[in-house]
C-alpha cells in the first residue's frame, strides 16, 4: 500500500496551478492495481462508486470506499459549490486498434451509420478517426447490438462533406457490406437523457490485426476472436461557475500502452508552463494508480489558466508523468514526463476547425481523454510517425456547443 498523500507547498516565487488547489498539491492516491487500466480518457460522473459502468471482463472500477483518498474540491476552494448540469448527449471515442469507422445499431436500423454528417479532422469525409472523439445527440430507447464498419469500406456509398439523409441505411449496409462489419457488443442502456461515452477499445483477431497482442490490446484479447468492443460509460456534466476562472476537468485513462509503461508505478497528471528550462514537470494534482474508465477527481479539478491570454494556450499545458514504485516507494523518485501537450495542441486534436479560446469557453466541465501509444510502432517494428496513434490528450466539453458556434468537425461536440 502506498504511503498517504503528502501536501507540497509552493516555493518562493512559484505559482501553483489551481488544479493543485491553490495552497499546494494534495496528491490523490487511488489504491487500485494499475494493471486494471486499459486506456486513458477524462470523463465526468456524479459518483466514483459506480463500478458497474467501469467494469468490463473483470477490469476494476474505482472504489470510493475508505481506501480512496480524494482531495477537497477546488470548486470549493474557489468559493463555489459544484452543481450538476442538465446535459444530454453521446460522446463517441475511438480508443481502439481499428481504422477510422462508422457505427450502426440494431435498434436504429433505419438511420445512417454514425457519425452521419460530422467530418473527420483535416478531411472531407464523414467518420470518426483513430484517436479522436466527438459529441453526438442523445438517443432514446435501447440502441441494441453495435456494428462498426471501416470508413474506407463504405466511403464510396456516401457523399463527400457529408449529407444528411443520403446513402444506404444501416439495415441496407448490413446486407450490402456484411463482409466489412464487426460486431462490438450491445448497448442496453437508454441514452436519451444524460451524457454517455461510447468507447471503442481493444483489437480485432490476429488475422485481421497482425500487431495485436495481450500487451497491446489488453488481458482479455484472444488471437482467434480479438477483444474489439464498445464500452458504455455514464458521465455527469458540472456547471462551470463564473467565479471559477480556470477549466474544470476530469481524467479518464484509456491508453493500454500507457498502463503497461506505468505498471506498478505512480501515474501523474499535472498542469503548468511548458517551458521549464530543463526542470521537472509541475507537481501532479492527480497521482497514483488511476482506474480505467472512471472520471477522477470528483468533483473536477480546475486547471489554472487565463482564458483571455491567447498566448497562454500555446505556452501552458497538461503533463503526464510516471513516478516511483507504488509498493513502498516514493512517487517523487524517478518521476519521468511521458507527455507534455499544450492547450492549443489539445484543442487541435479535439476540434481541428475550432480555436482554443472558443473550444475551451463552454460553460461546463470537460472530459480529458488519454489515448494512443507513447511509442507506436509499425507492423515491421519500425517507429510509427502517425500522430493519431501516438499518446495524446483530447478535451471534450460535456455541454453541447451553442448552435452557430464555429467548432464543428468529428472531434467536436458540434451539435
Amino acid at each position: 500500500m502506498p504511503a498517504p498523500p503528502r501536501r507540497r507547498t509552493a516555493a518562493a516565487g512559484e505559482r501553483m496551478p489551481r488544479g493543485c488547489y491553490g495552497l499546494g498539491v494534495q496528491r490523490v492516491a487511488f489504491y487500485l492495481s494499475l494493471s486494471a487500466l486499459v486506456g486513458g480518457a477524462v470523463v465526468a460522473t456524479a459518483s466514483c462508486s459506480s463500478a458497474s459502468d467501469a467494469s468490463i471482463n473483470g477490469e476494476s472500477g474505482f472504489d470510493s470506499g475508505s481506501d480512496a483518498n480524494l482531495s477537497p474540491s477546488p470548486f470549493q476552494d474557489a468559493g463555489a459549490v459544484p452543481s450538476q448540469l442538465e446535459s444530454n448527449g453521446i460522446v463517441l471515442v475511438h480508443a481502439a486498434s481499428f481504422p477510422a469507422f462508422r457505427i450502426c445499431f440494431g435498434g436504429a436500423l433505419a438511420a445512417r451509420p454514425l457519425p452521419d454528417v460530422d467530418l473527420m479532422p483535416d478531411s472531407n469525409v464523414v467518420g470518426i478517426d483513430v484517436g479522436t472523439a466527438l459529441r453526438l445527440p442523445p438517443h432514446g430507447g435501447q440502441l441494441g447490438r453495435a456494428f462498426v464498419f471501416p470508413e474506407l469500406a463504405v466511403r464510396s456509398l456516401y457523399p463527400a462533406f457529408g449529407g444528411a439523409g443520403v446513402g444506404p441505411t444501416c439495415e441496407q449496409l448490413l446486407v450490402s457490406n456484411k463482409s466489412d462489419v464487426t460486431e462490438v457488443g450491445s448497448v442496453t442502456d437508454d441514452l436519451g437523457s444524460g451524457v454517455h461515452a461510447l468507447v471503442l477499445r481493444g483489437c480485432r483477431n490476429l488475422t485481421l490485426d497482425p500487431q495485436a497482442s495481450i500487451d497491446r490490446c489488453g488481458d482479455d484479447w484472444k488471437p482467434g476472436s480479438g477483444n474489439l468492443q464498445l464500452q458504455v460509460l455514464s458521465l455527469v456534466a458540472y456547471q462551470r461557475p463564473a467565479s471559477v476562472r480556470g477549466l474544470p476537468v476530469q481524467i479518464v485513462q484509456l491508453s493500454r500502452a500507457l498502463a503497461k509503461l506505468g505498471s506498478g508505478r505512480s501515474l501523474g497528471i499535472s498542469f503548468g508552463e511548458l517551458e521549464r528550462e530543463g526542470g521537472p514537470a509541475p507537481a501532479p494534482f492527480i497521482e497514483g494508480p488511476v482506474p480505467f474508465g472512471q472520471p477522477v477527481p470528483n468533483p473536477p479539478a480546475v486547471i489554472d489558466y487565463n482564458p483571455s491570454d491567447l498566448a497562454e494556450y500555446a505556452t501552458s499545458g497538461v503533463f503526464v508523468t510516471v513516478g516511483g514504485l507504488l509498493d513502498g516507494g516514493s512517487a517523487d523518485a524517478g518521476r519521468q514526463t511521458v507527455l507534455a501537450q499544450s492547450l492549443q495542441e489539445i484543442q487541435q486534436r479535439s476540434a481541428s476547425r475550432s480555436l482554443p479560446s472558443d473550444w475551451f469557453a463552454v460553460a461546463s466541465s470537460y472530459v480529458v481523454l488519454s489515448v494512443g501509444d507513447p511509442k507506436p510502432v509499425l507492423a515491421d517494428g519500425g517507429p510509427d510517425d502517425d500522430p493519431r496513434r501516438a499518446l495524446h490528450l483530447l478535451a471534450i466539453p460535456l455541454a453541447a456547443v451553442d448552435a452557430g458556434a464555429s467548432v464543428g468537425d468529428a472531434g467536436t461536440p458540434g451539435r
